[in-house]
């Protein structure tokens, strides 16, 4: 069981992007590995907390580790 679920965005042309750098696969074969995936939209309904990393990395961990903290406030006062 887990007390949240947190979910990491970007927009579909930066996954596709970043899928090419990482795996070096072409588009055709990134596009469909999205497509296969729940989409981004479907996946923010579930999630208490989303985050998007298409700013600086430092910006990214500073929005993780105040949604961090503020999970473990809310723990404390369960």
């Amino acid at each position: 069981m887990v007390h949240e679920i947190w979910t990491a965005i970007v927009p579909e042309e930066e996954a596709i992007r970043r899928i090419l750098v990482r795996d070096g696969i072409s588009e055709e074969a990134a596009q469909k590995r999205l497509q296969n995936q729940m989409p981004s939209s479907q996946r923010v309904k579930h999630s208490h907390v989303v985050l998007c990393t298409m700013w600086e990395p430092e910006v990214t961990y500073e929005q993780a580790e105040k949604a961090w903290g503020l999970l473990q406030k809310r723990l404390k006062e369960e």
